[in-house]
């Protein structure tokens, strides 16, 4: 069970390390398209959708890392993008 829970806490590290990953992508590009799978520490991946919304207002992130079978899912929200104003930073179980 250890093993287990050790697994998962890895897979939402992933998944917020890519969300990460997207925050920065859009602040620097608000025309930033995700859909882009991006790999970490030799095989483990995680996947950002594309991004919800359009321009500087009210956008929303979602990126999903998926190892072993342990699924973790992220969404962020955002009311501004530049300066960034955060609504909401939370795993959900779906999308």
């Amino acid at each position: 069970i250890v093993r287990g829970e050790e697994l998962s806490a890895r897979v939402l590290a992933l998944a917020e390390g890519c969300m990460e990953h997207a925050l920065i992508r859009l602040v620097n590009n608000l025309s930033y398209s995700g859909n882009e799978t991006i790999i970490v520490e030799g095989s483990d991946e995680c996947f950002v959708h594309a991004p919800l919304g359009t321009g500087n207002l009210n956008r929303t992130l979602r990126t999903e890392a998926d190892v072993s079978g342990y699924t973790r899912r992220v969404e962020v929200v955002l009311s501004k993008v530049r300066p960034f104003q955060l609504v909401s930073w939370k795993e959900v179980a779906e999308f």
